[in-house]
């Protein structure tokens, strides 16, 4: 398989950044996309880009697809918290199905072909 360039979001979490891992050791390139509001910094592997943001912001999408000619997107960013979920419904819809909504648009807005979403929306 041929390097690809690949977006990686939710790569500071625990399943993502071991996904981006796996693609830097495998030799694509990859850039991480994460709010940091539960993954980690350091858990995104060396030799992977870090972008810090929330996919609720059209701007950072725009200018991040804008720039990044993403030939892939694999997607991680959801909350996974069951009692959130309940406690907050609304606030678990967002972030789950309507920010994978305004990425997978941003996508498609920027011809990318590929896209794996590994969420709980």
């Amino acid at each position: 398989m041929k390097p690809s360039n690949v977006l990686v979001t939710g790569g500071a979490g625990f399943i993502g950044s071991n996904v981006a891992a796996a693609l830097v050791a495998a030799g694509h390139r990859v850039t991480v996309l994460d709010s940091l509001e539960s993954g980690r910094r350091d858990a995104v592997p060396p030799g992977a880009e870090f972008r810090e943001g929330n996919l609720a912001s059209d701007g950072l999408l725009a200018d991040l697809f804008a720039t990044g000619n993403f030939e892939a997107v694999l997607h991680f960013a959801a909350y996974i918290e069951v009692g959130l979920s309940m406690e907050d419904p609304a606030r678990f819809l967002r972030n789950n199905t309507a920010n994978t909504i305004r990425l997978a648009e941003a996508a498609v807005h920027h011809g990318v072909r590929r896209l794996v979403a590994a969420c709980d929306g």
